[in-house]
């Protein structure tokens, strides 16, 4: 028979493990609902529509701003390649001040960069991406669920991002 000071010290750390798994997943929470508010904080933009995309996870949406339509006679596909250069920022540290906003992803001054398939991007990306055209310039505000196995931004869960993105170059796949 276990003794009363082994049965109290087996319920201390039993209590210790569970407070501190509760305290996780307050964390991962927190951390959820202030990036939901950063993402929502554009929903009464004049400058930013609402867009989604048919088929992809039910009511989920982006919200973008074209600041240049690009070449309206060439649309992107799922399938096709593109060179797509862009900055990814936290939305948080965006609202917060975009000047001082720590870059993820730094590409749009570089002046080459490989060409990635449409279908590779992240969702939230690749919805943006689908909407525009080449030479199109955007700002994109894709929300945590949207960001889902994201290994080009690696981020901590439940993390919205803010992207500024320049459509390059298209290629359609081959008709073989």
């Amino acid at each position: 028979m276990m003794n009363s000071k082994t049965i109290i010290a087996l319920g201390l750390i039993a209590l210790g493990v569970f407070s501190s798994c509760n305290e996780t997943v307050d964390v991962a929470q927190e951390r959820r609902a202030t990036n939901e508010k950063a993402f929502h904080a554009f929903a009464d933009s004049t400058d930013f529509q609402r867009i989604t995309q048919p088929g992809i996870a039910g009511n989920g949406f982006i919200y973008m701003k074209v600041t240049k339509k690009g070449d309206e006679q060439v649309g992107i596909d799922y399938t096709d390649a593109v060179t797509l250069f862009r900055d990814a920022y936290l939305t948080s540290d965006w609202i917060k001040s975009n000047l001082n906003a720590q870059h993820l992803r730094q590409t749009l001054d570089l002046n080459s960069i490989q060409q990635e398939t449409v279908a590779s991007l992240p969702t939230g990306l690749r919805i943006a991406v689908e909407h525009l055209h080449p030479g199109a310039e955007a700002s994109v505000v894709v929300p945590w669920y949207f960001n889902v196995n994201n290994a080009t931004e690696p981020t901590q869960s439940y993390t919205s991002l803010y992207y500024r993105i320049r459509i390059g170059s298209v290629i359609k796949p081959s008709s073989n």
